[in-house]
């Protein structure tokens, strides 16, 4: 697990360069964000562009790219990974019931792991 942070450490690095941020420098960066640029494309569109260059690894995610799982994700661009997707108990004779979009969190700072989930709905769809 440390090789993958570091792995991943060092690939933000290659492709962003150092975005480590003093939080006193944080009110002027966020300005440069939000002004508009000569180009058209603002700084903070900038930014999100530069999240989509990362190639997603949708074989590591396999159950939420299922057909049958796909209307439980309400974004379908945040799907959990399979080594921390939280699996809910199987319905009987049903087949792709134990998929709840939710991710175990490794919170190292405490001795317990939190759930994250984004956008609970309204009515389940399990």
């Amino acid at each position: 697990m440390q090789y993958v942070f570091i792995f991943q450490a060092m690939l933000e690095h290659y492709l962003y360069g150092d975005t480590e941020l003093e939080v006193t420098s944080l009110e002027s960066h966020l300005a440069k964000l939000y002004a508009p640029s000569a180009a058209g494309c603002g700084g903070m569109e900038a930014e999100f562009k530069k999240l989509t260059s990362i190639k997603i690894q949708n074989d590591k995610m396999r159950t939420g790219n299922l057909p049958a799982n796909m209307k439980k994700n309400r974004v379908l661009q945040i799907i959990p990974y399979e080594f921390n997707r939280v699996i809910i108990p199987v319905k009987r004779g049903e087949e792709n019931t134990d998929y709840v979009n939710a991710s175990f969190i490794d919170v190292s700072r405490r001795n317990n792991c939190e759930t994250d989930t984004i956008l609970w709905l309204t009515s389940p769809l399990i």
